[in-house]
């Protein structure tokens, strides 16, 4: 099941892949190579982020303490996928910034969805003729 883990069918529209190193209860396999990385099996759009290797397995989703920097929030407010690499966070914070790349991609998803989803209802009222 290991190989068949990170394989993601066109069942899925878009999935998020989150994996760091040295994670043996990740089954990263000690974080070498590219068996980490999730692959679409079809047309499902797939991105991969490698969380810092010190956050810890079970953990990472704790992010409330995230809120309490207005710099972090706005940090968080403003993270965009693409002009975040995918690397350790190196952006220094006046406060504690654990998990902080996971909760900002986590946000970033639920707001571009939500949008997705107003614009799908939208579509779908305008479509639908007027009742008298």
């Amino acid at each position: 099941m290991n190989f068949r883990l990170r394989d993601i069918p066109d069942s899925v529209e878009e999935f998020t892949g989150f994996y760091k190193g040295n994670d043996l209860l990740g089954g990263d396999l000690l974080g070498y190579g590219s068996m980490n990385h999730f692959h679409a099996t079809g047309h499902a759009a797939v991105r991969n982020i490698r969380l810092p290797t010190q956050e810890e397995h079970g953990k990472t989703p704790a992010a409330e303490h995230l809120l309490r920097s207005k710099k972090i929030e706005a940090w968080l407010n403003d993270y965009t996928p693409i002009a975040t690499p995918n690397e350790d966070v190196t952006v220094q914070f006046d406060s504690d910034s654990r998990h902080i790349l996971f909760a900002a991609d986590i946000w970033y998803s639920v707001k571009k969805h939500w949008v997705l989803e107003l614009q799908r209802l939208i579509r779908a009222r305008r479509a639908v003729p007027p009742t008298r």
